[in-house]
């Protein structure tokens, strides 16, 4: 008869009797029980990503993190109860279930071990960066080596996440910016002219930086914040080495 090894794991607090998670000893539990699987040679499921805060913080993080690593380093097979968890299961949160989602598909990643059917992309892009260069001028890096890079994307819009990525896909935030909610519903609120100048000016930049060289972006940019000429490499032309200059 085909059958799973299932186990939930949570301590309590001797203190006041409620439930807990994201302890270290639901951790060494996941541990034991994943050798009684192996010792009986069944599959086994579980569940991660557990924590104690309150709130979607870096408490919340932590937590959910150690919990994970250990149902990975386990060895179990099927994880349940993996996104959202926040106040020991009392709650759940939308923001917390997206970054946990993505966190799992990492540790997917992880136990899946090193992998090689896109080695020779990688030397490919090796050979056509050649000596001197760099892989980060490369503006489309993941073609080459799609198993290597764990993208965040560009940032679009409203969305309050300004860090560039590897290709032209929107950013995911766990937390938007809150001017953008209250600039939103009440316009006319004390920032929110500044704010819109600074997205303007943003917009402007990644207008400008589109089909240009990196130290052209930057001369662009800081020229326009400084309020003077900038030239970030005089006499290079925006040119620095094979593969750069983007």
């Amino acid at each position: 008869t085909p059958a799973i090894y299932g186990n939930y794991l949570s301590t309590v607090s001797m203190q006041s009797g409620a439930p807990m998670a994201g302890t270290p000893e639901i951790s060494l539990m996941n541990f034991m029980i994943g050798q009684m699987a192996r010792f009986y040679d069944v599959p086994r499921r579980t569940s991660n990503t557990l924590g104690g805060a309150k709130t979607f913080d870096a408490q919340a993080g932590y937590e959910s993190a150690s919990t994970l690593m250990a149902v990975l380093l386990a060895g179990a097979h099927y994880l349940w109860h993996s996104a959202g968890w926040n106040e020991a299961g009392m709650h759940c949160s939308i923001a917390k279930f997206v970054v946990d989602a993505e966190q799992c598909a990492m540790g997917y990643r992880m136990t899946e071990g090193p992998r090689w059917d896109d080695f020779d992309e990688a030397l490919a892009a090796v050979r056509d960066i050649g000596p001197g260069g760099t892989h980060r001028g490369q503006t489309r890096q993941a073609p080459y080596t799609p198993h290597t890079f764990h993208d965040h994307g560009q940032p679009s819009g409203p969305a309050g996440c300004d860090t560039w990525g590897w290709d032209d896909g929107a950013a995911v935030c766990a937390s938007e910016d809150a001017r953008y909610q209250d600039c939103t519903l009440s316009p006319d609120r004390p920032g929110c002219v500044e704010l819109q100048k600074q997205e303007a000016a943003w917009a402007d930049l990644l207008e400008h930086c589109q089909g240009r060289r990196m130290t052209e972006c930057l001369n662009h940019g800081l020229t326009r914040l400084r309020g003077s000429p900038v030239d970030v490499c005089p006499g290079s032309e925006g040119l620095m080495g094979p593969g750069q200059g983007r």
